[in-house]
């Protein structure tokens, strides 16, 4: 439209596509960066005088350098999703940010590749070859274009004249020389040269020679600073992108902030002079009766920023005599003006034990008693004042009503509830963070108070609890009572800090120090709780978590230097505050800041611990309701789910081919490739509990023919042997361990062919379809694991809960150096059933049959309920042959070992990328245990029902795409993964 005729002038629209040079440079270069470079990151030489330790620095590069090849490849996924126009300020925008990152980009390369031979290609703007064309238009005699050796004189005129490159200290940023030297005859439109003449260079000869060729015109060595400063300008890029109008925008992994936090305030001495009077308040206005006890909630955010009144605290205080009930109290400190103010009803508490009781007979629902003190001259009296209006109103807005702070860390600790995530801890690496600096820094405002003069100690920790969930786990209470003794002198001082260092080494490890610092020397103690951080290392890069936990050590020492250079001037409290903050406080600082998203890490949160890894909220099985357990005498039977038979022209028969051939596709592009002698990884191992094996079966045998092709073909000396490695029968039976009934060596095959380079174990559980006795199960569980495989396939089940049967599945799925994954059949009887045991343990993950589309057509699968996750493959219109006979089954017993195999394709995979380095460690340790396994899963499935309790259909090639590479998955995967640092 033109704009003559509207009366305000439209936004211009422009497209950043390869028309762009910035877009046409970043699109040539992404291959080369987007692979794992060998990058030698190195810290600065101040940083390595000062932290002298070279384990952390080499995990931290590790981790800069992971966070590099995420950003790059974000990009390259981000740019791929750009499509048609956007605003001009848009546009300008990723002009900005691609420019910083393409300066970056410049410096990684080197002065040399300026002197190779320039391709016989000249770029496009559309990275199309340019036309080749030399002779003049219009002439047909071959004479060169007028003035083309004129311009490749000036051009090579100007090369070399080019200074030889110097030396560059690694990291250091090269030179960029944009105009030709001066006196070489180039007219004033050849001034100016490319902006990023290495990068184009580099593109030419990417797509000229490919990647290895380019290798050696990298500057590998870089200074650690510089490239997190790049890193910086790659996630901008990334930001700037995802803002765009592009479809499913994907999260990022964003580099560390400097500086997230405030500084601690520890000059400030509001906090220690009001809890100092609160806590004498409180002492005065109990009862001398007996000894009282207090819980003080420990804020260290909310603490630090005490500097005008109104200033609150929470505490609780127990009903006397009787301490049956703990009274939750709101205490604020006010000014004498500010209490004038207040209505009439507000009244002098004389004795707090009565008010508190009083309380308790008046209101049968949880009440918060509203407490005001005054805030006056030192010297003057002051008191502690009732307010039923302020009550009535904190009572109203409390969102934790009936909570009470009675569950101690050490509970906790004991329940393995603090352990790492993939061990089955409910408190995340982040939650750990936020825990330890607030405590910190309630620890630093409350030195030289009452509320230090005992040792803080996972014993008296409490969190604020209700039936099996934690409210707001960052903010635990202090419990301790109340008396009239002097606040800590120097050795309960140093007793103090060793008792927090050992607390903050427990919140981190998850685990109890039984070793108390009153019982044994300082120096044994110290040397103690370093061997344990010694023997832990800077696990995840946390060596400023470390830091903090020795520097509770050397408090004192810094205290007599900071003495020492006062000349005896200063005060002595401040001069303890500021110790505490260098030593124990600005570690944790540090430390916090690490977290990716520090809001989100600091909202208020609810743990279940019933339910591990409740942090995060992976994928869960849970049974709809509470199942019976199997009692003696009972006569019901467990039995295997195979249930109708397909007729041979139902369409659901094709569905189940078209699955096995993609399926097929799958394998041959991404994990056939990993199957190589030289890649020396090893097969993942599936135990199979069932009616055992007919090895001869016509149908099995075309698959371990398919086997040994394939291993033959990838150079294995040994692909004449069977995958089938065990088999062991636990019936008496003179059998042995061959399948009479079908249903075990279909359940073999369908695992085999799902996953050809898998090894399986044969446990044979049952002659029949039928069984009473479990015994055999449980023994061919133990036997499973004795033979160290990865996957059990259990497709069988009850509606029974066998408790020997429930304790083997415990045992297999927390065994080490990794848990067992165990997969289950949830059953044929439809909705009108419930799923069956084992399907319904927690640890197991339960499997419902779907057709090759992913549809719930067969009509065999149980009842669901809403807001729990449900998985489900292939399991209906499966052609198989038995005793000559070719018919199609449907059942979840054969979707199960289907979903074994797709997760063992997982292991194979996590495998190597873990030997790639594409996964951390912890994120490939992770992603084994049965949680992880479910969110995989999660990312390979799609919905089969529109309803909120549907099946998600599992489908590998839904996260394998054709169009993305190992490092892309690798990229999705860690999205939603926990934050391992």
């Amino acid at each position: 439209m033109n704009e003559q005729y509207s009366g305000t002038v439209p936004e211009r629209r422009q497209q950043f596509d390869k028309t762009v040079p910035e877009r046409r440079i970043l699109d040539a270069v992404q291959p080369l960066f987007t692979t794992n470079l060998p990058w030698n990151l190195e810290a600065d030489a101040h940083q390595e005088v000062a932290r002298g330790c070279n384990l952390a620095d080499q995990i931290n590069a590790q981790k800069v350098k992971a966070m590099f090849l995420d950003e790059m490849v974000m990009i390259r996924l981000n740019l791929r999703e750009i499509s048609g126009d956007i605003s001009a300020r848009s546009f300008q925008l990723c002009l900005e940010t691609a420019s910083d990152l393409l300066a970056f980009l410049e410096t990684l390369v080197r002065h040399d590749i300026l002197m190779q031979p320039q391709p016989d290609i000249t770029l496009c703007a559309d990275s199309t070859p340019a036309p080749k064309n030399d002779k003049a238009l219009g002439n047909d005699d071959g004479r060169k274009v007028p003035g083309f050796p004129l311009v490749l004189d000036w051009v090579y005129t100007w090369m070399f004249h080019m200074e030889e490159p110097k030396s560059v200290e690694p990291g250091l940023t090269e030179t960029v020389i944009v105009c030709p030297q001066e006196g070489t005859g180039a007219p004033a439109e050849y001034c100016g040269t490319p902006k990023y003449p290495k990068l184009e260079r580099l593109g030419r000869l990417l797509e000229d020679s490919g990647i290895p060729a380019c290798h050696e015109f990298i500057h590998v060595h870089q200074r650690l600073s510089d490239f997190q400063d790049g890193i910086r300008k790659a996630w901008h890029l990334n930001k700037c992108l995802a803002n765009l109008q592009k479809t499913a925008p994907t999260k990022r992994f964003r580099p560390p902030a400097p500086q997230r936090i405030p500084r601690t305030k520890w000059e400030n001495t509001t906090p220690w002079d009001l809890s100092s009077r609160l806590f004498q308040k409180l002492y005065n206005s109990i009862c001398q009766n007996q000894d009282h006890k207090v819980k003080l909630q420990l804020n260290g955010f909310d603490m630090d920023s005490f500097v005008t009144l109104p200033i609150h605290f929470n505490l609780f205080l127990p009903s006397c005599p009787t301490k049956d009930h703990w009274q939750e109290c709101h205490c604020r400190a006010i000014s004498p003006r500010k209490l004038n103010s207040l209505s009439e009803d507000v009244k002098i508490i004389i004795d707090l034990c009565d008010d508190v009781q009083s309380l308790i007979q008046r209101h049968h629902l949880p009440t918060i008693l509203a407490i005001h003190f005054e805030v006056v001259e030192p010297g003057h009296k002051y008191y502690l004042w009732h307010d039923p209006e302020h009550q009535a109103h904190t009572s109203r807005h409390n969102q934790h009503e009936g909570a009470m702070p009675t569950i101690s860390l050490d509970h906790l600790i004991r329940r393995g509830l603090l352990t790492d995530i993939p061990d089955g801890g409910v408190f995340g690496m982040n939650d750990k963070a936020v825990l330890a600096l607030s405590l910190a820094r309630c620890f630093l405002h409350l030195w030289g108070t009452n509320w230090l003069k005992d040792p803080w100690t996972a014993d008296n920790i409490h969190f604020l609890a209700q039936s099996d969930e934690i409210w707001n786990p960052h903010h635990p209470f202090l419990h301790c009572s109340l008396d009239n003794s002097t606040p800590p002198s120097s050795n309960q001082a140093r007793l103090s800090l060793f008792s927090f260092a050992r607390l903050l080494l427990e919140i981190e490890t998850g685990r109890r120090i039984d070793v108390d610092p009153s019982t044994v020397t300082e120096d044994d103690f110290e040397d103690i709780i370093l061997s344990i951080l010694d023997a832990r290392g800077d696990r995840f890069g946390r060596r400023e978590y470390n830091a903090a936990v020795d520097g509770c050590f050397h408090v004192f020492a810094l205290v007599n230097k900071q003495r020492n250079e006062a000349g005896g001037m200063a005060d002595e409290l401040n001069i303890m505050r500021k110790a505490i903050y260098d030593a124990i406080v600005e570690p944790l600082e540090q430390n916090f800041n690490l977290i990716p998203n520090p809001t989100k890490a600091l909202y208020v949160k609810r743990l279940h611990l019933d339910r591990k890894a409740g942090t995060y909220g992976p994928a869960t099985f849970q049974p709809p309701l509470q199942q019976r357990t199997r009692k003696g005498g009972s006569t019901d039977s467990t039995m295997f789910f195979d249930g109708e038979t397909v007729r041979v022209a139902d369409e659901r028969i094709a569905r189940a081919a078209e699955f096995f051939t993609s399926m097929d596709r799958f394998h041959a592009q991404f994990m056939q490739p990993r199957i190589t002698k030289s890649n020396g990884l090893q097969p993942v191992k599936i135990a199979v509990l069932d009616t055992g094996i007919e090895v001869e079966n016509s149908t099995l045998q075309g698959v371990l023919d398919n086997i040994r092709d394939l291993r033959k073909a990838s150079g294995f000396r040994d692909w004449r042997k069977s995958p089938i490695r065990g088999t062991k029968s636990f019936v008496a039976s003179p059998d042995g361990d061959k399948d009479l009934v079908g249903h075990g060596t279909h359940v073999a095959w369908l695992a085999l062919k799902t996953a050809p380079h898998v090894h399986l174990y044969i446990a044979r559980v049952s002659a029949s379809k039928q069984f009473d006795d479990n015994t055999a199960v449980v023994k061919a569980i133990e036997w499973a694991m004795d033979q160290g495989v990865d996957i059990m396939v259990l497709s069988f089940g009850s509606a029974y809960v066998d408790k020997t049967v429930s304790d083997a599945i415990d045992r297999a799925t927390s065994a080490r150096p990794h848990p067992t994954l165990v997969f289950a059949a949830a059953s044929n009887s439809g909705l009108n059933s419930r799923p069956t045991f084992p399907a319904t343990h927690g640890k197991v993950i339960g499997v419902y049959s779907l057709d090759g589309y992913g549809n719930d057509n067969g009509g065999l699968n149980p009842s669901r309920q809403s807001g729990n996750i449900y998985f489900g493959t292939l399991g209906v219109g499966i052609e198989m042959l038995w005793n000559d006979k070719k018919e199609a089954r449907s059942g979840s017993s054969y979707a199960a070992p289907i979903a074994a195999g797709i997760a063992a394709n997982c292991l194979f995979w996590l495998e190597d990328m873990a030997k790639k380095e594409l996964l951390s460690q912890d994120q490939h340790t992770w992603l084994r245990t049965v949680e992880g396994m479910r969110y995989m899963f999660r990312k390979q499935a799609m919905g089969s029902d529109g309803d909120r309790a549907g099946i998600l259909s599992l489908a590998p090639w839904v996260l394998w795409r054709r169009d993305l590479t190992d490092v892309d998955v690798c990229t999705i995967l860690k999205e939603g993964m926990p934050l391992f640092r």
